[in-house]
């Protein structure tokens, strides 16, 4: 069995440096559109060369994911399982700020983030906004949807 793990394609929110929505529905960018198309044609041929099966993409509930799974699944035609453990971090009282708003009510941890950007800050040490899911409480919630998936037996 081979697990292909992915991020979304480029999004608005990228290109913003702006913090997910509180309901997460920030557009893939044209590049991004550009990106998915670009992967959906090389798993096609991974898939195809290396004779495997793809049964399912499962996708986190933000707009920017299922854009990125839908277009890739218009390849591998298959179909595509929504899970809402896999959404990003909470942001919390960062939502939808870009990072020069969050620099104004959140100076620590946007500073934790330049220095955790630079390779110079453990992401376990942030002192996350208020409201904003830690990397200990995201990675277990994600951990858990990919067992969940990991053990389904439909999946080879």
């Amino acid at each position: 069995m081979y697990l292909v793990v992915i991020r979304h394609a480029e999004s608005e929110k990228n290109t913003n440096t702006q913090f997910s929505s509180e309901y997460d529905l920030e557009d893939l960018t044209d590049f991004g559109r550009q990106q998915a198309n670009n992967l959906g044609k090389h798993l096609k041929e991974f898939i195809g060369a290396n004779n495997l099966t793809c049964n399912n993409i499962y996708a986190a509930n933000s707009t920017r994911s299922i854009e990125t799974a839908k277009i890739i699944s218009s390849y591998l035609e298959n179909k595509v399982i929504v899970e809402d453990d896999l959404r990003s971090t909470r942001p919390g009282s960062l939502a939808g700020k870009s990072e020069k708003e969050a620099m104004l009510t959140n100076p620590l941890f946007i500073e934790q983030l330049y220095l955790f950007r630079h390779g110079l800050f453990n992401a376990y040490d942030f002192k996350v906004a208020e409201g904003k899911e830690s990397k200990k409480e995201f990675e277990k919630r994600v951990n858990g949807c990919i067992d969940k998936i990991l053990n389904d037996k439909s999946e080879n």
